[in-house]
């Protein structure tokens, strides 16, 4: 690049690269995977979030509602691997919240580390949603 246009160019050009790459990697740390260790009563189904979940992941959470088995009548989201939680995450948890209701889904969060579950305080989410939803253990989840 600075053989053919200016220092300046190449910079850019080069920051804005290393941008989208650590979009596109951050991205692809994020992942959600069905959880088979507890047993759980007929109708409930545990995922367990891992990585950051920010605007680059959210898409594997809107997908959430169509991997869903029928009979399914509450999903629990088992977050003690997920370090951090950005407003677009947030964002993707309330509409994944207000897809699951109108289906008569009940959404708990299990294991909620420190920042997600601040943010999602000081966002009202946690109102919306009820206190009694973010329980500490899976095995408290079970309805």
């Amino acid at each position: 690049m600075t053989v053919i246009f200016d220092l300046t160019v190449a910079v850019q050009v080069g920051l804005v690269l290393a941008c989208l790459f650590f979009i596109y990697r951050m991205g692809t740390l994020f992942s959600v995977h069905p959880h088979t260790e507890h047993d759980m009563p007929p109708g409930v189904q545990v995922f367990e979030l891992y990585g950051s979940l920010f605007f680059g992941a959210v898409g594997k959470i809107e997908a959430l509602p169509a991997q869903l088995p029928p009979g399914t009548r509450a999903v629990v989201l088992e977050m003690h691997r997920l370090i951090s939680l950005d407003n677009s995450g947030l964002d993707a948890l309330q509409q994944l919240h207000r897809t699951l209701q109108r289906q008569g889904i009940g959404l708990v969060f299990a294991n909620v580390n420190e920042q997600p579950l601040s943010l999602m305080q000081r966002s009202g989410f946690e109102a919306l949603i009820g206190s009694d939803n973010i329980v500490p253990t899976i095995s408290e989840a079970v309805f």
